[in-house]
């Protein structure tokens, strides 16, 4: 059953031309005009923000993160495989943020 299973893991779901394909045509809002007209965000792209304690970077990646799944939610575009991973260095995130 294990072998299975991980053989099911490694066996892929799209060929490597749909791939990128699909990070050029699909686009994350961030919903903040400004960042919206400036920097470009696609799926599968590591974002890295910086910046002194307190000047809204967990914010940022939050609204991202649930920008996304929502998009994706209200597109119906196979929703139910979307996922936003978050990498918190430091351990300072409250994980109750996402559903205030």
């Amino acid at each position: 059953m294990e072998l299975e299973s991980l053989l099911q893991f490694l066996t892929p779901d799209e060929n490597l031309a749909t791939f990128f394909s699909r990070l050029e045509s699909e686009q994350l809002h961030a919903g903040i005009p400004f960042i919206d007209e400036h920097v470009s965000l696609k799926p599968g792209v590591f974002l890295e923000i910086a910046g002194p304690h307190r000047s809204g970077k967990s914010e940022l990646l939050v609204q991202l993160a649930v920008n996304s799944l929502v998009a994706s939610h209200a597109d119906n575009n196979n929703a139910a495989s979307k996922v936003v991973v978050f990498i918190d260095l430091d351990g300072h995130f409250d994980p109750l943020r996402l559903i205030q």
